[in-house]
């Protein structure tokens, strides 16, 4: 399950060597705002669910990309959530 995602301008999306402009993505612009969910995929709404992913390919270089250049990470606290799971939360 999803809980953390991070909103971009697609032109830092776009930067990375290996972004293809498919389906969704090709009609958006430089400063349209998308965003990057914690499993790394990219989706232009982050409530509507129905919507498309406009970038599902999660490679260790996008991986790298996304933390390194980015600075993309969950917070501390969430990231202890997702660990620890829902039941562990009390």
């Amino acid at each position: 399950m999803r809980t953390y995602c991070r909103a971009y301008r697609l032109a830092e999306l776009r930067a990375y060597t290996g972004w293809a402009d498919v389906g969704p993505a090709a009609d958006l612009g430089q400063e349209d705002v998308v965003y990057l969910w914690d499993d790394l995929t990219v989706v232009r709404s982050p409530v509507s669910e129905d919507e498309p992913a406009i970038h599902t390919s999660v490679t260790p270089q996008w991986r790298e990309f996304c933390e390194a250049r980015l600075g993309f990470s969950i917070p501390a606290d969430l990231r202890y959530r997702q660990e620890s799971g829902p039941d562990d939360a009390n």
